[in-house]
């Protein structure tokens, strides 16, 4: 899930630079990392308590069960196809940049 904030705040940073400045505040900053982390923290008392239904025993590092699959599958292929997106836009942002400046004015760093 950390890789899919990442990838939407440097797609924001790279496509609206000036809205990211006035909108990315410290404070949604925060904001976007707990709601990271209460997720995460929800998603695995969800999938503890599925399995305590399923198996009647207490959450513990034993194999999974489908019920892990079911609820850990949909929310990683989202959190995937979300930064893969959020980084084939930010690629075109790149090569139409890249396209604008052409390619006489990019940085050369090798010594000559």
């Amino acid at each position: 899930m950390s890789y899919t904030v990442i990838s939407i705040d440097r797609y924001v940073y790279i496509s609206r630079p000036y809205f990211y400045q006035r909108a990315i505040t410290p404070r949604r900053v925060v904001g976007s990392v707990l709601t990271m982390w209460g997720a995460a923290t929800g998603l695995a008392v969800v999938m503890c308590a599925l399995k305590n239904a399923d198996e009647n025993v207490v959450c513990s590092r034993s194999t999974a069960s489908k019920t892990d699959a079911y609820i850990v599958g949909p929310v990683y292929f989202t959190c995937s196809a979300v930064s893969g997106i959020m980084y084939a836009l930010i690629s075109r942002i790149a090569l139409q940049q890249l396209k604008r400046t052409g390619p006489s004015q990019t940085t050369d760093c090798r010594h000559r």
